[in-house]
């Protein structure tokens, strides 16, 4: 935090749920004056859902990929609701 200037730290994602996680970055910023800002519990989720409902769609409308396909960064999910 010190390095880059930080005046302020955010956790998120569903690892923000952590009770350790979360105990560990506050006393961080403690410790450097910063301020940590972390979510409610209700709000630290993870996305698996929403990639395994994207993934079944795209094995109904394209078949199985290939499983030497490479990573695709950009790959646009398109879905047409059926």
């Amino acid at each position: 935090m010190a390095s880059v200037g930080a005046r302020g730290l955010a956790l998120g994602g569903g690892v923000a749920a952590n009770s350790l996680l979360r105990d560990r970055f506050a006393t961080a910023g403690d410790e450097d004056s910063i301020r940590v800002f972390l979510p409610s519990r209700a709000m630290c989720t993870v996305n698996a859902a929403m990639i395994a409902a994207a993934g079944w769609h795209r094995l109904g409308s394209d078949g199985p990929t290939p499983l030497d396909i490479g990573a695709l960064p950009n790959l646009r999910l398109a879905f047409d609701g059926s």
